[in-house]
């Protein structure tokens, strides 16, 4: 590589984009040393070698870069601004509802928790629900799930899901709800999640909304308790059919339960938005400088 194309790229805004590729950061952890902190030296990442553009070529490359970080942000923004509409409305809509009942009187059965022992991962089995599965997604995936074997669960068919059932975290993040999906239909529960089964006078989306209310959300804070520490609380299934719910009539529920669906489904869009984004950008960078080493 010239020198006088070296000095272009240290100086210009090319290199923050080189230093990015998946490339440059596996060499910086190949020539790292030390345990405790690991750290890496200039005379390690000069040795670094990658496939550089032509010098006519790298202005339009850190334009192009650049508006796509740009837009990286932008994107960003969106999901902030979607998931702050969304926990505005939550607010909103529950705060304005004066009438509760409690949890157990709107469901169609005994709100009860999963399987005990699961025993091993079967490959083939019936999937269940762990607190693991329900957090920092929006919806549940039976893919993503451990296995249990036809025989544990059958002893536990009190917990056999049905589409259209909200399973409650006890454990972890007490209060966390999911609604169960169609292809979880017959799958079940492990001991850390109550299943929660809709009564004809409810509708299910509404009443996942209505747990996942703040006003809900703070009365599960005042019944949880320290399991194992303060950063690990559980509800009891006695606290959690006691748990007051909001309760409205039926066509303000499908409603307001359709008008909370459509800025969740907002919230995703911007997600997914992101994503793809920041997997073009990585793609990008990787194709121009990381993966074809000279």
């Amino acid at each position: 590589m010239p020198e006088s194309t070296v000095f272009l790229i240290f100086r210009g805004a090319l290199l923050p984009f080189i230093c990015q590729t998946e490339s440059f950061f596996q060499h910086a952890i190949g020539t790292s040393a030390g345990s405790l902190s690991p750290r890496t030296n200039w005379s390690s990442l000069s040795s670094y070698k990658f496939t550089l553009p032509p010098l006519e070529s790298q202005h339009r490359l850190v334009h192009l870069l650049s508006a796509g970080l740009s837009l990286q942000g932008s994107l960003a923004d969106a999901k902030s601004a979607a998931k702050a509409l969304l926990s505005a409305a939550l607010l909103h809509e529950f705060t304005a509802i004066q009438a509760s009942k409690p949890l157990q009187q709107l469901c169609g059965s005994d709100i009860t928790y999963g399987i005990v022992q699961a025993g091993e991962n079967i490959e083939d089995g019936i999937p269940y629900v762990r607190v693991s599965e329900m957090t920092d997604r929006h919806a549940l995936n039976p893919d993503e799930m451990m296995r249990t074997s036809n025989e544990i669960a059958l002893r536990y068919s009190r917990t056999e899901l049905r589409a259209g059932d909200v399973v409650v975290a006890l454990r972890g993040v007490p209060g966390l709800a999911q609604q169960v999906p169609a292809s979880l239909d017959g799958g079940n529960l492990s001991r850390g999640v109550a299943r929660v089964a809709p009564g004809p006078g409810i509708n299910p989306r509404y009443l996942l909304w209505a747990l996942r209310s703040p006003t809900t959300q703070s009365r599960v804070l005042q019944y949880a308790n320290g399991w194992k520490g303060e950063d690990l609380r559980e509800i009891t299934i006695r606290d959690l059919r006691a748990l007051p719910i909001p309760i409205c009539n039926q066509q303000r529920q499908v409603l307001l339960a359709a008008r909370l669906d459509q800025l969740e489904q907002a919230l995703i869009a911007s997600e997914k938005r992101m994503m793809n984004c920041n997997q073009y950008l990585s793609d990008m960078r990787s194709n121009l400088f990381g993966d074809h080493q000279p």
